[in-house]
């Protein structure tokens, strides 16, 4: 019972001692998300809207039936399309 009572505290002393290192690490990181915490906010919001206009206007397959014109016209690429 002793040698646990022992290795209880030496255990302790151990996980105190790395807590103490990533305190202040943790402290900054929470710090940093904090601030970016509404960035992030804004480029969902963002992506949501692009992803509506995206929709709305049929971008996907407006860009298959581009493609396969593309192809149609020579296989060209969408990169080596002339510019419109």
């Amino acid at each position: 019972m002793q040698k646990t009572k022992a290795l209880f505290a030496q255990l302790g002393e151990q996980i105190a001692a790395v807590d103490a290192k990533t305190k202040p690490l943790r402290a900054k990181r929470d710090a940093l998300a904090a601030k970016i915490a509404p960035a992030e906010a804004e480029m969902r919001d963002l992506a949501q809207q692009v992803k509506a206009i995206e929709a709305d206007g049929d971008l996907f397959n407006l860009k298959n039936e581009y493609a396969a014109l593309a192809r149609a016209l020579g296989g060209k690429r969408m990169s080596e399309a002339p510019a419109a």
